[in-house]
């Protein structure tokens, strides 16, 4: 699951538009450089620091397999 990309809700026009995302973009200057890049840098800090939501979300999304040494496909466990 990549942060703030697969777990949007809506027209994707929306948050294409309007919500951040782990991309510097287009710069044309130094200045403009480092202050994409200083945005970019809380962005990422504000995440890790709500990390555990994003992996919540991720178990509420997904059900991953659960299996026994052998492969087989255990299906009475529930997490």
């Amino acid at each position: 699951m990549l942060l703030r990309s697969d777990d949007y809700k809506g027209p994707p026009i929306f948050y294409m538009i309007f919500l951040p995302e782990h991309k510097i973009g287009n710069y044309y200057t130094k200045a403009g450089y480092e202050t994409k890049l200083k945005k970019l840098k809380i962005l990422i800090q504000s995440d890790m620091k709500n990390i555990n939501k994003f992996i919540k979300r991720w178990y509420e999304l997904h059900k991953p397999n659960i299996t026994d040494y052998e492969g087989n496909i255990m299906n009475n466990i529930s997490m």
